[in-house]
């Protein structure tokens, strides 16, 4: 049963998500991407996200998503930079936010090729970040949204270290979420790496988490095949971010899911940035 819609209250606080919404196809009738958008938008509306880290997004649901004008993306492609493959779309709503900047970069040894692959990655992955204005406080920050590969170790390890290698170049000294599918749980490696300089906001959290402890619910549709619950889908924050709350988001309609993946989204409350040079 879908958890409780909670409004925000601190003021200030930015609500952010990560949520793979699955590409169009393949899907049984009542899980086409044209029945799955209405509650995609749904969710995120009902539960006031203001910036979302997506993965698996085609240039045919971006579309979607920003044709009512609340919204506006940045990102490109993977396979060719441009329009052709899979996005790591970041939205945010137009009503507070202005991008300042962005980039994509692959997850190879050749970073700045675009559709490039190494490491026996069975898909070309990449992450693409924005640098935000709060048009409310003013605050700027680092929304960084990647999805590493579903197969090879190896490549979701060195996928995490390149962007790892590039934090400093990426947030210029400021805040940084991290959101993405990391295609792995806490136990992987690809963890330990991450939270020796970001938190994982679950853990840091001012109140309990809440919803179902998996992220990732079946490609079949249901939550309820055990050997399919994994938390695969986080936020990681950087020193200085509160996090109010943390919460999966298991909304349906009936037996219908927005998703294969549950969002997850937190509440939380930037540190004072300096001002734009």
């Amino acid at each position: 049963m879908a958890e409780q819609i909670i409004v925000p209250t601190t003021p200030g606080a930015l609500r952010i998500a990560s949520f793979n919404i699955l590409v169009p196809g393949g899907n049984r009738p009542g899980n086409q991407w044209d029945e799955r958008i209405p509650r995609i938008i749904k969710l995120l509306d009902d539960h006031q996200i203001d910036l979302v880290g997506t993965q698996e997004t085609t240039l045919r649901q971006i579309n979607e998503i920003v044709k009512d004008g609340v919204w506006d993306y940045v990102g490109v492609a993977r396979e060719d930079g441009k329009t052709n493959g899979e996005y790591m779309a970041i939205f945010f709503r137009k009503d507070r936010f202005v991008c300042e900047e962005n980039h994509s970069f692959w997850l190879s040894e050749t970073p700045d090729v675009p559709g490039s692959r190494s490491w026996k990655t069975a898909c070309t992955r990449m992450c693409t970040y924005g640098r935000f204005r709060d048009l409310r406080s003013g605050k700027r920050f680092v929304l960084c949204n990647t999805h590493l590969d579903h197969v090879s170790d190896l490549a979701r390890v060195n996928g995490i270290k390149l962007i790892l290698s590039r934090q400093k170049e990426i947030t210029q000294g400021l805040p940084l979420l991290l959101t993405g599918d990391f295609n792995a749980t806490r136990e992987h490696e690809f963890y330990k790496l991450v939270t020796q300089t970001l938190a994982d906001s679950e853990f840091i959290s001012e109140t309990p988490h809440v919803g179902p402890n998996q992220t990732f619910h079946a490609l079949n549709y249901d939550p309820d095949h055990e050997q399919e619950k994994r938390r695969i889908d986080f936020i990681f924050v950087s020193s200085g971010i509160r996090v109010l709350t943390h919460r999966t988001i298991d909304d349906r309609d009936g037996a219908l899911y927005p998703s294969d993946h549950f969002p997850v989204a937190i509440d939380a409350v930037l540190p004072d940035t300096p001002p734009e040079k």
